[in-house]
């Protein structure tokens, strides 16, 4: 077992640094770290494709960031814009690799190809007589447990690492439907495997406004990246159809980028809603709150929708990949807000807007309330304090034939710009 006073000795590995709920996430560990105890964290970058320059300098503020295109053991500047997945696979240099990361004991990966990296670079160090714990967070319930089983090795080695070869208390889950969903999907129990809310808010912060009326303006808002599990924007543009003889005045503002980007816009366009939904692109860190302050009603599925929640405004839960929503955040819906749960009821997005709208300002107050409250589940500090305290586990994974894995990866690459294979092409553009 393996334990810590703050995490300076941890190395969090991410995609990119962009606009995101994990990235964000983990600048809120990183500074709550900082705040706490005075020590840096690490961050490791594996793109730089698509940086955003205002996060990478807030995270610089805390965190001592590395990037892939540096440990590696060819020098080039071609690589700098490479995606994630074609870099992972390059040979690492293991002088660069000791000398940068020589004092790091725990490495924390967000997904299948941070997860093999992580596992590239603990080999590396271990040479060095260095041991490393790996450790892995469960970001969306289908991060591993997606697509057949009888794949390209690039594909299934990931998912041998996650399920066999990790120790069970060293896999980070963040409700319980993905606990489920991981044991269906794999066969194997994960009942060792801890469970904790995702750290989104700083109770002690003074940036959230705990609005007393509504706006005058009806205005949704939306934040996050234009994904297709992410069905609130096809589902919020529809509602808004739907309504639309009896809620005129209501807009709806989204921000973000993504796949679905074009779809999203040609769906507004053949409704006639172009006076009424507005795209913006990808919106600035720094320019969150003043955006979610100025809303009449949020609608997301992520960390985006509990940081709105904090200043009391009503928020309607996206569940991902679901035509329906659990209706406006509350405390009852736990940490299993955003998943398909049978137990809870589910409603049409035109019933729960239509609902809004003809609530007076005490009814909407009251529905701001309830989203207050049940942000403050996810509490910054409690991830923070297991990530210190917690225990992990020392792994050995020996059954790995690298030489493979990069003819795989090579292939999947290739067959992803061709024809989208299995949908894998916009993970690996992050």
């Amino acid at each position: 077992m393996y334990s810590r006073n703050d995490l300076s000795s941890t190395l969090f590995v991410v995609n990119s640094i962009e606009l995101g709920g994990v990235e964000t996430f983990f600048l809120r560990l990183v500074k709550a770290n900082y705040m706490k105890y005075k020590a840096r964290t690490n961050v490791l970058v594996m793109s730089r494709k698509r940086a955003n320059k205002e996060l990478e300098i807030e995270f610089e503020n805390y965190a001592n960031i590395f990037y892939l295109d540096e440990l590696l053991s060819i020098d080039s500047k071609y690589l700098k814009q490479q995606p994630a997945r074609l870099l992972s696979i390059f040979p690492l240099s293991e002088r660069k690799v000791s000398n940068k990361l020589g004092f790091i004991n725990m490495i924390h990966s967000i997904d299948e190809i941070s997860l093999v990296l992580a596992e590239r670079i603990r080999r590396t160090l271990k040479k060095i007589n260095t041991e490393v714990v790996l450790t892995v967070g469960v970001y969306h319930s289908k991060l591993f447990a997606w697509g057949g089983k009888n794949e390209l090795y690039a594909f299934n080695l990931p998912k041998y690492i996650f399920s066999q070869k990790i120790p069970k208390e060293n896999i980070i889950f963040y409700n319980d439907n993905s606990v489920g969903v991981n044991e269906s999907y794999f066969n194997v129990s994960f009942k060792k495997s801890p469970i904790i809310p995702i750290g989104v808010i700083d109770l002690n912060s003074n940036v959230f406004n705990n609005v007393s009326l509504p706006p005058r303006t009806k205005k949704i808002v939306s934040i996050g990246r234009l994904v297709d599990f992410k069905k609130y924007n096809f589902n919020t543009i529809h509602a808004l159809s739907e309504l639309e003889g009896e809620c005129k005045c209501i807009e709806y503002h989204i921000y973000g980028h993504g796949p679905e980007v074009d779809k999203l816009i040609k769906e507004v366009e053949n409704l006639g809603l172009s006076n009424r939904v507005f795209f913006h692109g990808n919106l600035e860190y720094s320019s969150f709150h003043r955006v979610v302050r100025d809303a009449w009603c949020f609608v997301g599925s992520g960390t985006a929708l509990i940081e709105a929640g904090m200043h009391s405004i009503p928020c309607i839960v996206g569940v991902e990949s679901h035509e329906k929503t659990s209706g406006f955040f509350r405390p009852e819906l736990g940490v299993n807000y955003n998943e398909h749960n049978e137990n809870i009821e589910y409603f049409h997005y035109a019933d729960v807007i239509k609902a809004l709208y003809h609530s007076n300002d005490k009814g909407w107050i009251e529905k701001g309330d309830s989203s207050r409250e049940a942000s403050k589940l996810f509490d910054i500090s409690r991830t923070l304090d297991f990530f210190i305290k917690s225990g992990f586990s020392k792994s050995e994974i020996s059954e790995i034939n690298f030489p493979k894995y990069v003819v795989s990866s090579l292939i999947m690459f290739f067959l992803s710009r061709v024809n989208g294979f299995n949908n894998y092409k916009n993970r690996l553009d992050k």
